[in-house]
This record gives C-alpha cells, sequence and structure tokens, in this order.
C-alpha cells in the first residue's frame, strides 16, 4: 500500500512538471489604445478621431521564426474604420533582428519606425476593407531573438481614423506560405493564436450638441455685453 501511494505520488509530481513545463502558443494580438498600459482589445471613439494600433506578438519561450507576414483587416461594419495613412511602421521587433530585419515586400532593411511596404492580399468575407499584406525576415534568414514567455513585443502599427458610426472588427490573417499561419521558420509555418479587437464608433447624441450650441452662444452673449459695459 505504501508502495502504491509513494508511486502515485510520483505520477502526481511529473505529471505536473510536465504541464508547468509545457510550451503554450504565442499569441498575435491588436492593442487598440497604445496610450493605456497593456494590451486594449477594445476601444471607444468619436466619429473623425484618429488613434494608432500595435500588431503584438506575445511569445511562448519557444518558438522560433525568422519571418512573419499579416494582413490588418478592419471596417465590417459599413464606414466605421479606414486607414489614416497608407503604410504601417515597423514595430521594435525590427531591432531585435540580428543585423537588420528586411521588409519583405520592399526588400531593404528597416528599423523600428520605419514606414513598411504593403502587398494586396485578398480582404476576408465581411469586411469593406483592410490593409495589404505586411511582411518582416532577419535579414539574411536568421531568426528573430527568442520572445520569452509572455514577454510583449510590437510587429508594427498602423494609423486608423473612425468614421461616421458602427462597431468594427480588427484582425490579422492571411500568410502567403501557409493556410492560416502567420510565422514561418525556414519557410515553415508556425502554430500561432490570433485574438482581434473591436473598434465602437459612437457619434455624440444631437441633443449634446444642441446642448454644446446653446453653451456656445450663451458665452458669446456674455462676453459682448461685457465688452459693451466696458466701452
Amino acid at each position: 500500500m505504501k508502495n502504491k501511494l509513494i508511486v502515485g505520488a510520483t505520477l502526481t509530481i511529473f505529471c505536473f512538471t510536465l504541464s508547468g513545463t509545457a510550451s503554450a502558443i504565442p499569441v498575435i494580438s491588436v492593442d487598440l489604445d497604445i496610450g493605456t498600459p497593456g494590451l486594449q482589445a477594445t476601444r471607444t471613439v468619436d466619429p473623425g478621431d484618429p488613434f494608432a494600433v500595435d500588431i503584438l506578438y506575445t511569445g511562448d519561450g519557444a518558438a522560433i521564426f525568422d519571418t512573419f507576414t499579416l494582413d490588418v483587416v478592419f471596417n465590417d461594419a459599413g464606414n466605421a474604420l479606414s486607414l489614416a495613412s497608407e503604410n504601417p511602421t515597423a514595430g521594435a521587433i525590427a531591432d531585435t533582428a540580428p543585423i537588420f530585419a528586411l521588409d519583405v515586400f520592399g526588400g531593404s532593411p528597416v528599423t523600428s519606425g520605419t514606414a513598411l511596404t504593403t502587398d494586396s492580399f485578398q480582404v476576408p468575407l465581411g469586411f469593406n476593407d483592410g490593409l495589404g499584406g505586411v511582411g518582416m525576415s532577419s535579414l539574411g534568414g536568421t531568426p528573430f531573438p527568442l520572445v520569452g514567455n509572455g514577454e510583449t513585443i510590437d510587429l508594427f502599427r498602423l494609423n486608423l481614423i473612425a468614421g461616421s458610426g458602427g462597431t468594427s472588427t480588427v484582425a490579422t490573417t492571411g500568410f502567403p506560405f501557409g493556410a492560416n499561419a502567420e510565422l514561418a521558420l525556414a519557410g515553415a509555418p508556425l502554430p500561432v493564436t490570433l485574438q482581434s479587437g473591436s473598434v465602437s464608433v459612437i457619434p455624440l447624441p444631437p441633443a449634446l450638441w444642441l446642448f454644446a450650441t446653446g453653451l456656445l452662444t450663451l458665452l458669446g452673449t456674455g462676453r459682448r455685453a461685457k465688452s459693451e459695459n466696458r466701452s
């Protein structure tokens, strides 16, 4: 009986150790508010507001890749979102690669903040607009340095502008080397989890506009009255 308990306890510890060291799949996510600490998967904006979006990679401490190529899609709600600028800019990942990172579609070395070339990708069904494919690799085929488990680093940034109203998904998809894969090592796709975001464009209520207009009118009248009294 004692031996059975010892064996059972040993197996439990062994299984727990295995589960504790097992590697999770890396995640590519969308941060919709770069001014707020942490990852913001939702955001509410006013019509006409411009805002920046970061595409982030959260490592699992084990995945090694030498290429990432993504297509960013948005505006699946009519006129909710559009691009404020044509090209995204390389994120901090570009500064971690050995020697330099390479713009896949532009063919030139890039560093963080450099505009990336885009390529045309088919926009998934349901989206009225999207950004072309964005790709980056480490120069010479050398893999990007290992990103630790839970460590997050930005891949690239793009600028969007809010439309007239609605709630739209912002997500990454697409890859030229294999179906539904966004990372690759020596041309072979690697598993990765994709997490999308959601932006709500909410126009100000008409009553609030009337209130603001009335308030401005009152302020203007008060200033004119003061000016007349002084004269």
